[in-house]
Formats: structure tokens, C-alpha cells, sequence
């Protein structure tokens, strides 16, 4: 009931159902009117009647805009004279509560329900004209006890049989208020902050009414939290059983009192939207599911604002009716547990309860514990904040085997640390306590794990989008609907930079002009910011890439590990750092149950790194390595032997993007030795970078120019050392090749002479090969032999890592 356009939809739904069915229907407030009355009673206490004016004006003109806008001509003057009078009314109890300076349940009961008044009221005038409408007080019907005006508690018995009298009325339509009821004595009770739905409940339940309609702002109850979930789905059909579970634990749909009276006469529930009337919505049903077979779970529910308590101490263990103090001490406090959980060997209790009622729950322990507390058999109550309690619910749940455990596997595997669990004996419903900082990731990893959507989708987190990031976006957009067809998989990017800006959202629509929404919404670049952001965005199986050759970057790498996010890169420096280091790292990932990818860092797209890992995986030991690593020296030595100088070979290769912007760093071999490192260490082997011997073939004049405009001068002033090293190769009828080489006790790189019986004569272009010795392959190595360099290729062997994560 949120504006005219909602009473006009819900008189146009209320008209069509009374063409077949005699009806009730049950109002609540407009949206944000009983928040904003509560508010008032509050300013009124505090004196401030300049505000209180306000606010009633406010109130005053959202119903006037119905009644000019809905109501008939004929009725609008009444319309607005019912709105004077109930406004008026509220008005003389604040200015009450402003004299006497005092609130009571009681005056804030009549304070509160005035929303209910006015909406029922203006919708039975917009009905007017037909004499069979009827309008009911819901206060003369629903009768509670006298203990509590905010929440109180109905009198079922005497409830309906006032209700029968209604079975003698005659009537098409009979409009009511919710959430407003009576003690009998005439005084102003509520049914507790979403009581329309239990007002509603109570309706039908007196009346044996064939169903009940909840209409709502969405369309049925959801598999979980549609704002946190945006794959959640309506389900068509839920037993009451599920439905109290979901409520329990936090699905606002329904009001959970408005499940009892319902169940009791078996009255079948219907949740439906009030903006799509022609969606089917949920049908809540008693009795079991039987549709759906393949499915046990239901949905997923959550409850914030949770604190932990834990009482322990070893005067605990094996005392008859502790626990039964324990609850006691809680209850006269009126804290309400949410979750309950106790070790088998007795030494603790650990229940999850409102935030709000922490404090009182701990004063609560203190006083029924304060002796065994002195003696210290007790320890003190151990408070903890900020949880979140979700909870996974299904009928079919305890016919299933392993759900405990796959859920925790996958929350495990997302970082996300389960605090406390518990399960009822009908094994419907696995409630689990994590941090409130995870409860979206949680439950979007469950709602995916759990196959309720058929589309895994994976979060890239991508920095440096030069040629290979670019690369790698034009792949992942080339392959989207192949992914999505065969594989059920949908690559998000969330988020991108280069070396000036950088941009973090749930999703990235990097498929347009995506470089210019980076400059011109990114923030300035900066390492620690993007991985903060990252991490602060806390979205389920994220991946962050490292397509840049930054020095600096790697050292997050161990802080992206323990945010549980597996890190991808063709850096080279992580891995080929000091020892120590690219240990860390591998047992950072271990620990924190991710994985570091880096086959890209040696021969691009080729499987190299991976193709040792599987050797040493099933048994085998690697004895020697010897390869060809860099496409760019590669590209080089067969233009120079092809006929070019070898100062045009080395600006062919720049030209063709294979060369580092300084390509001395590839002639130097320095990046080869990197290579070869990196493929030693993942063969099992402790080695350090000094370790390798490098042979520089350059003159030292040309490594030591100022820039690279005078190393190619200096190419041409040494092409004779260069014609030299072509004419021994041709002498000994081999061809000039840059190789690296591993041996336990030997490794170099450097320029060699290689024949014409060698697999490495026929390298052609970029390519690299490598040839691995081991236990296995020792009469005839192993040779893996393909492209080495390139945007391209690189970036293929960056995106099969990624791909491989979705079985990791």
C-alpha cells in the first residue's frame, strides 16, 4: 500500500477475486508509515513539536494524494475529513505523551496502528458505491491478553468465536485493518511489526476460509535473499514445515505467526505479488512435497545482527540441571536464542542471540553463575559480535547424504569460517553462525554449490589490461556463449586496471568501450587500494590476475591468499624471487585452500609447468631440462640466420610486439633464467637465482648504452662480433639457438651452436620446445614444442588457468 498506483492495483485484484469468492481483505500501512509514526512518538517524548507537526503534515498529504487520485468525486470529501479526524486523534495522544512526558506500550499501540486505520478506511470509501462492502474492526474481533500492547498475544479460542458471528453477514467483500487488535476492554493491542499477515491468518483460520492470499512485492518466496542472491528463483511449492524454517531464520516474506493458524485448519497459503498479479507466486502447502523430486534443498535464509555468548568452565562438565539454569537466568530477561550449540563434553554452551540482547544476556549469566564464577568453575561469558546465522532448509534434506559437508567444503574453499552449527533432529533445516561480513558470499556460494542455478559464474579481478590483458578480454568475450553452452560457466569481470586507473564492480560491461568508462569513472591506480576494494567487495569465487611484470605486485600475492582468492599470473617475478619466497607463497595458497596458477609464466599458452606437475604428481622425478624459452631470442636468431643483420632481426622482433619495450632484457638471457628457475623449482628442486650461470653473447658497450636508441646504434658498430658468431655456427653446419639447462648440480643459459640431430634445430619463429629427462622419459625425453610468445598465446595460457579453477 506504498502510493495511489498501489490502491489502484489492489482494488483491481480485490474486484477480480470477488467475482467467484467471497472475500476478506486485510491492509496494512503505507509503505514506511508506521517507521515514520514511531519516529513521531519518539520526537513527542522529546518535546519537539515543531517536528511532530512536520510529520504529521507529511502523513496528512500521502493519504490526501490517494483520496484525490483514487477515491471517487462523490467520496473524496469525506475521504478527507476521515483523514482530519484519525490524524487528529494521534495528534491529541503525542501532544499527551509531549504533556506528561511519558511513552507507554499503551499509547504508542494506539500511536502505531494509526497507519492500518487509514488505509483500510480510504480503500473501503474507493468501494463505496457497491453496499456489499463491508467494513470490519479488527480490534472488535481479534482479542489478545493484557500483558503486552506491542506484541501481544491472541486469545485463540475467543478470537473465533467472535469470528463466527461473520458466517451470518452477508457480503462480497469485507475490508479490514491488520495488524491491530483489542484486549477486550476496549485498549489498543498490536500483533507484533508485520501482524497484517498473522491479522489475515487469524481471518481465515476463524473463518475455515478454502485460502489464504498474501500479497506482497515480490513474487513468492525466493531460494534466498533475491538483493544478496541475484540467481534466486520463487519456488512454486513449499510445505509449512520449510516455510517456518525459512521465516525463522530470516526470510521476510511472511510473518512467521501467520504460519500457525493457517497450519492448524490446513489452510493452503498463496504468496503473490501485487505488481505482477499473473505470476503463479508460492503456494505453501501442509503436508510433503512430491513434486520436484530432484531437488532437497529449498532455500537459504539468514539472520544478521547475531552475537555468539559462550559460557564454559570445568565446573560444568556432568552437573545435573545446569543447562536448565542457564536458559532460566536467559529467560528472565527475556532474550530470546536464536541457535544452540554444546560440546559432547560438557564443558560449554554456545548460543547465538540478537546483538541488541547481548548485554542483558551476560548480566543474565553473571548473576545465576556469579558463585561458580568466584570459585572459577565458571568462566566469564565470552561475547562476541557482527555474525550472521544461515541457514539451509528442505524437506527431502535428510534423505540426502553429504550436505553438511559440501557446504562446508565450498564456504571453506571461499575463506568463509563457520563459528558454530547446529542441526535439528528432522535434519530439515543445517543452521550455521559465520561473520556478517561474509553472509552474501555465503549464500550465493551455497545457492550455486547446491545446483539450484545451472550457471557457475567466476569474478576476475584483472591488473594490467595492455596487449595481453586486452588479449585476454577479447578471449573471454570470444568464448562467452561456447562457456555458457557447454560448460555452464559465465566469466564476470569485476574489476580492471592499468598503470593510471582503476575500476571495481560486480560486474564490468567490458564488451563496450570499456577504456574510456575506465578513464573517465576509474579512480587513480594503486595496487593496495584494488586489492582492499577487492577483498572489501567479498564476492564468491573471485580471481585475481596479474598480467603486469610490476615487482611491487607479488608481495600481496600471501594477502590475496588468505582472502581465500586464487591468484593467476604470467609475472615471472613471483615465482623466480628468493626461494623462501615462492615457498610462501605455495603454502599461503595450501593453507588458505586456494591455488597460485602461473603456467604462463614459461612458454606462454604451452603446458609446460603443468605437464611436470602431472609427472610429479603420479610418481616421476625429473633428471634434466633442457629447452628453448624465449620466443623473442628464438624470432631473432632465425632472422639473423635468414639473412638480416642482426640489428634488423632484433627491431623485427620489437616490432612484432615479442621484445620487452628494452629488449636487452631478453638478449641478456636474464628472462630465460627465470624461465629455467621457475621450471627447476616445480620440478622439486631448491635453487636460487645466482645459482644459474648466464652467458651474456653481447658486447658489454651494448648492454651498457643509455637508452635503446643507442643500443641499436651499437648493434651496427658490432655487426662483425655478430657475423662472427653466424659464421662459426654455419662453420659446424648448426644454427645459433639461445638454450637453457638444468641438471641438479648444473644450470645455465646461454648461446649455443645446435645440429642438425638436435630437436632444436627446427625451431622455427617464436616458438619454444622443451626437452624433459626423467625417470620416465629417459631413453627418449619428453618434447613439448609450440608457440612462445606473443599477446595471444600468453594470454591463452592465462585463460586455461583460469578455466582450470572451475574444477580446483
Amino acid at each position: 500500500m506504498g502510493s495511489p498506483i498501489s490502491f489502484r492495483e489492489v482494488i483491481k485484484i480485490v474486484k477480480a477475486a470477488a467475482e467467484n469468492s467471497q472475500i476478506i481483505v486485510v491492509v496494512s500501512a503505507m509503505e514506511g508509515v508506521t517507521n515514520e509514526l514511531e519516529k513521531l512518538a519518539e520526537l513527542a517524548l522529546q518535546n519537539e513539536q515543531g517536528q511532530v507537526h512536520l510529520g504529521l503534515n507529511g502523513i496528512i498529504k500521502r493519504h490526501e494524494e490517494v483520496v484525490m487520485e483514487v477515491i471517487g468525486a462523490s467520496q473524496q470529501e469525506d475521504a478527507l475529513k476521515l483523514i482530519q479526524e484519525i490524524v487528529g486523534g494521534l495528534q491529541s495522544i503525542l501532544t499527551g505523551v509531549s504533556l506528561v512526558q511519558d511513552l507507554s506500550s499503551k499509547s504508542m499501540a494506539r500511536i502505531i496502528t494509526t497507519g492500518e486505520l487509514l488505509t483500510s478506511q480510504l480503500l473501503h470509501l474507493a468501494f463505496h458505491e457497491n453496499d456489499s462492502v463491508l467494513y470490519l474492526d479488527s480490534s472488535e474481533l481479534i482479542i489478545t491478553d493484557v500483558n503486552d500492547y506491542l506484541g501481544a498475544e491472541v486469545k485463540q479460542e475467543e478470537t473465533e468465536a467472535r469470528m463466527e458471528s461473520l458466517n451470518n453477514t452477508t457480503f462480497s467483500i469485507a475490508i479490514a485493518p491488520g495488524f491491530i487488535a483489542s484486549n477486550g476492554n476496549g485498549q489498543v493491542t498490536t500483533l507484533g511489526r508485520g501482524g497484517s499477515d498473522y491479522t489475515a491468518a487469524l481471518f481465515a483460520a476463524g473463518l475455515t476460509a478454502e485460502l489464504l492470499e498474501i500479497w506482497t512485492d515480490v513474487s513468492g518466496i525466493y531460494s534466498a535473499d533475491p538483493r544478496l542472491v541475484k540467481t534466486a528463483y520463487p519456488i512454486d511449492v513449499l510445505s509449512f514445515q520449510e516455510v517456518m524454517e525459512l521465516s525463522h531464520f530470516g526470510a521476510k516474506v511472511i510473518y512467521p505467526p501467520a504460519l500457525y493458524p493457517s497450519f492448524s485448519k490446513g489452510i493452503e497459503i498463496l504468496v503473490k505479488n501485487t505488481f505482477e498479479p499473473d505470476q503463479p507466486g508460492s503456494s505453501i502447502v501442509n503436508g510433503k512435497i512430491i513434486s520436484n523430486q530432484s531437488q532437497y534443498i529449498t532455500g537459504f535464509s539468514s539472520i544478521n545482527d547475531i552475537s555468539i555468548l559462550t559460557l564454559s568452565g570445568s565446573g560444568m562438565v556432568g552437573v545435573t540441571g545446569l543447562s536448565a539454569r542457564f536458559f532460566s537466568a536467559l529467560a528472565k530477561y527475556k532474550v530470546n536464542v536464536i541457535l544452540i550449540t554444546q560440546a559432547s563434553s560438557e564443558h560449554s554452551i554456545c548460543i547465538a542471540i540478537k546483538n541488541s540482547q547481548a548485554e542483558d544476556a551476560r548480566k543474565a549469566l553473571l548473576e545465576e553463575f556469579g558463585y561458580e564464577k568466584l570459585i572459577a568453575k565458571v568462566d566469564e561469558p565470552l561475547i562476541e559480535h557482527d555474525f550472521s546465522i544461515i541457514a539451509i532448509v528442505g524437506e527431502r534434506m535428510n534423505q540426502t547424504k553429504g550436505i553438511s559437508g559440501k557446504a562446508f567444503s565450498e564456504l571453506g574453499a571461499n575463506g568463509i569460517n563457520i563459528h558454530a552449527i547446529a542441526q535439528g533432529a528432522s535434519e530439515l533445516n543445517i543452521s550455521f553462525v559465520i561473520k556478517a561480513f561474509h553472509t552474501k558470499k555465503a549464500l550465493n556460494v551455497l545457492h550455486d554449490a547446491f545446483l539450484l542455478t545451472d550457471v557457475k559464474r567466476m569474478h576476475l579481478y584483472i591488473m594490467g589490461i595492455g596487449n595481453i590483458g586486452k588479449k585476454l578480454l577479447e578471449l573471454i568475450s570470444q568464448q562467452k556463449e561456447y562457456l555458457l553452452k557447454e560448460k555452464n560457466l559465465e566469466l564476470v569481470v569485476a574489476g580492471i586496471a592499468n598503470s593510471r586507473k582503476m575500476l571495481l564492480q560486480d560486474a564490468i560491461n567490458f564488451e563496450e568501450d570499456w577504456m574510456n568508462t575506465l578513464n573517465t569513472s576509474g579512480e587513480p591506480s594503486n595496487i593496495k587500494a584494488f586489492i582492499s576494494q577487492m577483498k572489501a567487495m567479498d564476492i564468491d569465487h573471485s580471481i585475481f590476475i596479474d598480467n603486469t611484470a610490476n615487482e611491487e605486485l607479488p608481495s600481496y600475492y600471501p594477502e590475496i591468499f588468505e582472502a581465500s582468492i586464487p591468484v593467476v599470473t604470467c609475472n615471472k617475478i613471483a615465482a623466480s624471487s628468493e626461494y623462501l619466497f615462492y615457498r610462501k607463497l605455495k603454502e599461503k595458497s595450501l593453507a588458505n585452500k586456494t591455488t597460485f596458477l602461473f603456467e604462463s609464466n614459461v612458454g606462454a599458452g604451452l603446458p609446460i609447468i603443468r605437464t611436470i606437475n602431472h609427472l610429479l604428481s603420479s610418481g616421476d622425478k625429473i633428471q634434466r631440462i633442457e629447452a628453448i624459452l624465449s620466443g623473442s631470442l628464438n624470432y631473432i636468431m632465425n632472422a639473423f640466420h635468414a639473412g638480416q643483420t642482426f640489428r634488423t632481426a632484433v627491431e623485427g622482433a620489437m616490432e612484432a610486439g615479442l621484445t620487452e619495450p628494452d629488449p636487452r632484457i631478453d638478449l641478456s638471457g636474464t628472462d630465460v633464467a627465470r624461465k629455467i628457475l621457475i621450471l627447476a623449482r616445480e620440478s622439486g628442486y631448491e635453487l636460487e637465482m645466482e645459482e644459474i650461470q648466464c652467458d651474456v653473447f653481447l658486447p658489454e658497450a651494448c648492454m651498457q648504452a643509455d637508452s635503446v636508441a643507442d643500443f641499436l646504434e651499437l648493434l651496427d658498430q658490432h655487426d662483425d662480433h655478430f657475423r662472427d658468431l653466424l659464421k662459426k655456427a654455419e662453420q659446424e653446419k648448426g644454427l645459433l639457438r639461445f638454450v637453457a639447462k638444468f641438471e641438479p648440480n648444473q644450470s645455465s643459459v646461454g648461446l649455443q651452436i645446435v645440429q642438425k640431430s638436435s630437436p632444436f634445430y627446427e625451431v622455427e619463429g617464436k616458438d619454444n620446445i622443451v626437452s624433459i629427462t626423467s625417470r620416465w622419459y629417459n631413453e627418449q625425453p619428453l618434447v613439448i614444442k609450440g608457440a612462445g610468445a606473443g599477446a595471444e598465446v600468453t594470454s591463452s595460457g592465462i585463460f586455461s588457468d583460469i578455466l582450470s579453477l572451475v574444477s580446483y
